[in-house]
C-alpha cells in the first residue's frame, strides 16, 4: 500500500522541548537519507511530515469517535486506567478513517506509561510499532533520567529507533549484522536500530552515537531508503 506522508501527533501531557524533540529526530533522520537520494528535487520518495499535536476537531462533539487524540488514549487504555496498551493504540490508528482516505505513517508521542501486550510479561516500555504503520513512543520511562541534557537526546535515540521500526527496519536479507530480540529483527551496529529495553540504555546509547556521529548506520541507511521508496510507491 502506498504511504506519502508521515503524521506526527502527542498527548496533551507531552512538553514543548519534547514535541521539538521528536520534530527534529524526524527531520533529521529524513535529512540523513536525502544524501543518498542525488540531486535535491530529483527523487525524493521519503514522506511528507504532517506535524497534527495534541489535535483534536472542533466540529466534532468530544466523546464522539475520533474527536480528538485524547480519544484515541481513552480506547487504549487498561483496566485500572493507568496504562496505554500498545496493541489498542496501533489498532486504533490503524482503524482511523482516515488511514482509508489517505494511507500514511503515524509517529505518536505520549507522557503515559505504556504496555507491550505483545511479550508475555506485558513490560512497561518506551516504544510500541506496528511495522509499515506506525509506532508510539513514550516519555514515563525516560522520567527516571533526572539531567535534562541527558534526557532528551534519550528521548531522541527512542523516536530514531521507533521511526526504524515503523519502517521495517532492519531487514535480514543480505545482512549479518542483524539479530532477534523479542521477536523483532534488530541491529547490532552502532545504531539507532540497536535492541532497546530500557530508558537508561537509550541513554548511553545516544551518548554512544552523539561521540560516533551517528544516527542509523548505512546498512540500516540503506534498508530505510528502500521500504520507504517501496512504500511510496505502493511496492510493499
Amino acid at each position: 500500500m502506498r504511504r506519502q506522508a508521515l503524521s506526527i501527533t502527542w498527548t496533551p501531557g507531552i512538553k514543548p522541548e519534547e514535541a521539538q524533540a521528536m520534530i527534529s529526530t524526524v527531520q533529521e533522520t529524513l535529512g540523513l537519507l536525502r544524501r543518498s537520494l542525488g540531486p535535491p528535487g530529483q527523487f525524493d520518495p521519503l514522506p511528507s511530515v504532517r506535524v497534527f499535536g495534541a489535535w483534536m476537531i472542533p466540529a466534532v462533539p468530544q466523546g464522539s469517535a475520533y474527536w480528538g487524540i485524547e480519544w484515541y488514549v481513552q480506547q487504549s487504555l487498561n483496566v485500572t486506567r493507568q496504562f496505554l496498551i500498545g496493541s489498542r493504540y496501533l489498532s486504533v490508528i490503524s482503524m482511523e478513517p482516515w488511514q482509508n482516505q489517505d494511507p500514511h505513517f503515524d509517529l505518536a508521542l505520549t507522557d503515559l506509561s505504556l504496555i507491550d501486550d505483545s511479550l508475555d510479561d506485558e513490560p512497561e516500555v518506551l516504544g510500541v510499532a506496528k511495522a509499515g504503520m506506525a509506532s508510539v513512543v513514550s516519555t514515563h520511562l525516560l522520567l527516571r533520567i533526572r539531567e535534562p541534557h541527558k534526557r532528551l537526546p534519550a528521548l531522541r535515540h527512542a523516536v530514531a529507533h521507533y521511526f526504524g521500526r515503523m519502517a521495517g527496519v532492519p531487514r535480514r536479507r543480505g545482512r549479518s549484522d542483524v539479530v532477534t530480540y523479542n521477536d523483532k529483527l534488530l541491529c547490532t551496529n552502532t545504531c539507532a536500530m540497536r535492541p532497546l529495553s530500557s530508558a537508561e540504555e537509550a541513554v548511553i546509547y545516544a551518548q554512544q552515537q552523539s561521540r560516533a556521529g551517528v544516527l542509523f548506520c548505512e546498512p540500516c541507511q540503506l534498508d530505510l531508503i528502500a521500504l520507504l521508496t517501496g512504500f511510496h510507491y505502493g511496492l510493499n
